[in-house]
């Protein structure tokens, strides 16, 4: 049983070329209580290889916290991913990356400690780079109940921090890839329930 605060989960298929700098993002997280499950979902590229490494290796100074890594025989998506991993998840509060997202070393610490008593879910702004290489920082701003119902974008993005009840009230993630927006829409409705609130960083 994990005794961390946060379980991350990491979905990747054929994600050799960004997977690495993905695990030197959490290896550099200043707040520690974390672990980390990565699930493979059949890449036929060298991720495979990359996570053969990982198990090996202390390259990236998780092997402690990487305490999971799962190989799927053929790709079944990322929500199958997700899925598959957050089973396997116990620790209070979870998340998922994407292999190709590099988290900055304060990511866990603020959304941890922006994750009070009362508050059911965390999100925060984010950089995103443009084909030519211009960094884009997005701020979403405060949380309003209509702003996800109104529009087909779910606004919340690439960082966030869930209670595990409120995570496991949602229920599975659904799709292949475009899952996000139905799974943060029942989080909502999840917190609403329970008379939790959802804060932005």
């Amino acid at each position: 049983m994990s005794e961390a605060a946060v379980d991350v989960i990491m979905p990747t298929y054929n994600q050799g070329a960004f997977i690495r700098e993905a695990i030197s993002g959490l290896e550099s997280q200043r707040f520690r209580s974390f672990l980390v499950h990565v699930h493979d979902d059949g890449s036929t590229d060298d991720t495979p290889h990359v996570l053969d490494r990982l198990a090996e290796t202390t390259d990236y100074g998780l092997d402690d916290q990487i305490q999971t890594v799962v190989t799927a025989p053929d790709n079944r998506g990322c929500a199958h991913g997700i899925n598959a991993m957050s089973a396997l998840c116990r620790a209070p509060a979870l998340t998922w990356v994407s292999s190709d997202n590099v988290m900055y070393p304060n990511w866990l610490e603020k959304l941890s400690e922006a994750l009070k008593p009362g508050v059911g879910a965390v999100y925060s702004a984010f950089d995103t780079t443009t084909p030519e290489g211009k960094k884009i920082t997005i701020r979403q701003g405060p949380y309003s109940k209509d702003r996800l119902a109104s529009s087909e974008n779910c606004y919340f993005g690439p960082s966030f921090l869930i209670r595990s009840e409120i995570w496991r009230a949602a229920g599975d993630h659904e799709g292949g890839s475009a899952h996000d927006y139905g799974h943060w829409a029942r989080v909502e409705e999840a917190c609403w329930a329970a008379g939790l609130t959802i804060e932005y960083v």
